[in-house]
C-alpha cells in the first residue's frame, strides 16, 4: 500500500505538484527518488523533442481491509 502511494504522489509531484502531500507513515522515507528522475528525464526529453503534453493529475482512494488494518495497529 505505501509503495503504491509513494509512487503516485512522486509522479503527482514530478508532472505538476498536484496533490503531494506524504502521509505520515512516509515522510521519512520521502519520494521514491528513482523514480522521480526516469520521469523527469522521460519528461524533459519529450518537451525537448517538441511534443505537447496534455496537464493530467491522478487521484486515488487506498483503502485497507478491516484485519489488515487491526494486523497493522496490533503491532
Amino acid at each position: 500500500m505505501h509503495v503504491f502511494i509513494r509512487n503516485l504522489k512522486t509522479f503527482n509531484k514530478v508532472v505538476g505538484d498536484y496533490n503531494t502531500d506524504l502521509p505520515e507513515a512516509l515522510k521519512e522515507e520521502g519520494y521514491n527518488k528513482e523514480l522521480a528522475a526516469k520521469l523527469a528525464e522521460t519528461y524533459l526529453r519529450y518537451i525537448n523533442d517538441g511534443f505537447k503534453f496534455v496537464p493530467f493529475k491522478i487521484d486515488f482512494l487506498a483503502d485497507r481491509s478491516i484485519p489488515d488494518n487491526i494486523e497493522e495497529e496490533a503491532s
